[in-house]
């Protein structure tokens, strides 16, 4: 499986650059698309499993989101300096991600679907680390949101990989931990597009749709037996920073305080979340072994 490749995360300046720092991010762009094919620097490392492979495909639906809500608080001028950071860090998992998939046993659909995930996300992150232009916020969700549908097609794939049903089963917690942590993003990203009147009655009715998700899967993980102290302390912290989360939310979409509550509240919600899944993928090894 090819990979991106190493120098777009390590060389791409930041998103306030200069123009001729924009050109050069366009070509490093154009140079990742061309390295598609190229094999993974890392692929003496050992294969990893199945519970992690899940775990960093799962990761990308959340980026995808995260990287246009941190491209809409720049073109609404939220917290700029927290959302410049925040496009370096997803540009970062992103390239992590692809290079720990590269050691994953995948089948040949799999691999076709990663490739094609691959190319979807080199064109996102060329939009994110253009100048931010309200007028490009549309083109922004619009390409996000197929990365998002990508990611999360080959992640249910890989929850289903297993001939095992306890296996599968298990693999479905760790999808559904990892989707908590794109609903956050969404919401979020959801909120500032509604700020700047950019779709706004499907991202209206979208955040409703991601609040009652998020409370129900809220409620079956809590349920599910695979729950280890560690686990039960995250899903209080998730609980409680949810309930601030939520209420951010519902805050006016015109306030400059607002908006910086939502960027704050839901990076700390994904911090809790994205923790939360690490733990049951650790959970689900110790108990089913490298699977």
């Amino acid at each position: 499986m090819s990979i991106l490749h190493s120098s777009l995360s390590s060389s791409t300046p930041n998103v306030s650059g200069a123009i001729s720092g924009q050109i050069s991010r366009r070509s490093l762009i154009q140079l990742a698309v061309l390295s598609l094919a190229l094999p993974t620097a890392h692929s003496a490392n050992a294969e990893i499993s199945l519970a992690t492979a899940i775990n960093r495909c799962a990761r990308f639906r959340a980026l995808s989101q995260r990287g246009a809500k941190a491209y809409a608080q720049l073109a609404l001028d939220v917290m700029p300096e927290a959302a410049q950071k925040t496009l370096a860090t997803v540009q970062r998992l992103f390239q992590q991600g692809f290079d720990d998939l590269a050691q994953a046993s995948l089948t040949p659909d799999l691999r076709k679907q990663m490739t094609a995930l691959q190319e979807e996300v080199t064109k996102l992150l060329g939009l994110i680390n253009a100048k931010p232009k309200h007028d490009q916020l549309a083109a922004v969700n619009a390409q996000a949101d197929k990365v998002l549908t990508l990611a999360h097609k080959a992640t249910e794939a890989l929850a289903q990989a297993s001939a095992s049903a306890s296996k599968a089963a298990s693999g479905k917690i760790i999808d559904m931990a990892g989707r908590q942590r794109m609903l956050s993003q969404r919401m979020a990203k959801n909120y500032y597009l509604t700020a700047a009147n950019v779709n706004l009655t499907a991202a209206t009715h979208q955040i409703q749709l991601d609040k009652a998700e998020f409370n129900t899967a809220m409620a079956t993980l809590i349920k599910t037996p695979i729950s280890t102290n560690a686990i039960r302390e995250d899903l209080e912290l998730c609980s409680a920073q949810w309930f601030l989360f939520e209420g951010a939310l519902d805050l006016p979409r015109n306030r400059a305080d607002a908006m910086k509550n939502v960027a704050s509240t839901s990076e700390r919600l994904l911090e809790l979340t994205n923790s939360l899944t690490d733990k049951y993928e650790k959970a689900l090894k110790d108990v089913l072994g490298n699977v």
